[in-house]
């Protein structure tokens, strides 16, 4: 995380740094619920003192952007965080066969995904995506594929779209339904051949967004979402 933060050189100091910590938001090098650096870290990182930065947080958690949890730290707020969910999750349960209504939505926003992916893709976005193939491929060893997993090849895509909503609504169908179908997604792909028949999806859109096909990306992606929601019926 090191790198993605600059040296802020202003008289207004807290007013930079909530700015260049929106722009990482806004641009997705920082994710939704992920965690800002410990103060006195980041304050040398930013090359600011630890007040300005309390001033910056305390202004982007007001609008926002930030959350702050007692003993915990500093995290960037989902754009979920501000919805209720709850009334949906409800009628989840009440009938299950809703769960291919979620399929739908998750398609329509992974398949474009896929495709601008593949078009916008940035050598940094192609390291972030192959990161999470080598996660993932690790497990062969017989380590546990988990749902964190999944999701973090799929949001890699969205990042690299450079659409930081659409990583936030990525992320927010990972959370809005982990509830029903992790359990079953990783009861799966306790199966050799289904874990084997996942990595390969899974390298398969890798490679097509590495040579930019968008078409192919996204017809990949498709597949991977069909064969996953046959998983869990």
């Amino acid at each position: 995380m090191n790198g993605i933060f600059k040296e802020v050189r202003s008289r207004k100091v807290s007013e930079e740094i909530a700015n260049q910590i929106k722009s990482l938001i806004t641009e997705g090098s920082l994710r939704p619920g992920e965690k800002l650096p410990p103060e006195r870290e980041m304050a040398d990182m930013l090359g600011v003192g630890r007040s300005s930065l309390r001033e910056a947080i305390n202004t982007l958690e007001t609008l926002g952007f930030i959350e702050i949890k007692k003993r915990k730290g500093n995290f960037v707020k989902g754009i979920e965080s501000t919805l209720s969910m709850d009334p949906l999750k409800r009628l989840l349960k009440e009938d299950r066969n809703k769960l291919g209504q979620v399929y739908e939505i998750r398609e329509d926003i992974e398949l474009a995904s896929a495709y601008y992916a593949a078009r916008c893709r940035t050598e940094k976005d192609l390291e972030r995506i192959r990161k999470c193939l080598l996660g993932v491929g690790s497990r062969a060893s017989g380590a546990k594929y988990t749902w964190v997993d999944d999701r973090e090849f799929h949001i890699a895509i969205a990042q690299a779209t450079g659409n930081f909503l659409r990583v936030h609504l990525v992320d927010h169908m990972f959370d809005y339904t982990s509830e029903f179908l992790e359990q079953l997604i990783e009861k799966a792909l306790k199966d050799d051949e289904k874990f084997s028949t996942l990595i390969k999806q899974h390298e398969g859109i890798y490679r097509a967004i590495h040579d930019q096909d968008e078409l192919a990306a996204r017809n990949l992606m498709q597949e991977h979402l069909h064969w996953g929601q046959q998983q869990v019926q």
